[in-house]
């Protein structure tokens, strides 16, 4: 019979836009406690569910563990994130009135003057 290893260490690698803190706060393993493949799967699924709050729909969770020597793993949990606004560039279709280049221009005048009263630019399906 094998033992699961015991965590020596966690490290978040790759995490730009959420503090370090937030993402410890969401994380339930800590050093020195067992560590199991479904423990890291429910917390990466955490860390996947705070970026989503926080309007990184495309971001990913990689864990990667580093065997060490008496029964010890270091476990790090790797974010990734691609093109963060999708809405960046829309792709306008069905439009017959305006063309291509009309659409474009009123795109890029800016953000509207009531802008400023929004707290934030995030998209919150749970709001």
């Amino acid at each position: 019979m094998v033992e699961n290893p015991i965590i020596n260490r966690i490290a978040l690698e790759g995490n730009s836009k959420i503090a370090d803190k937030d993402l410890n706060s969401e994380i339930q393993l800590r050093p020195r406690v067992v560590y199991t493949r479904t423990r890291v799967q429910n917390d990466v699924r955490r860390i996947l569910e705070l970026y989503r709050r926080h309007g990184r729909f495309a971001a990913t969770v990689e864990p990667k563990v580093i065997q060490l020597s008496e029964n010890r793993v270091d476990l790090v949990l790797r974010s990734t994130r691609t093109l963060d606004r999708s809405t960046q560039h829309p792709i306008s279709s069905g439009n017959r009135q305006f063309g291509d280049g009309t659409c474009a221009h009123h795109r890029k005048k800016g953000k509207p003057l009531y802008r400023f009263l929004s707290t934030s630019d995030t998209y919150d399906p749970i709001d």
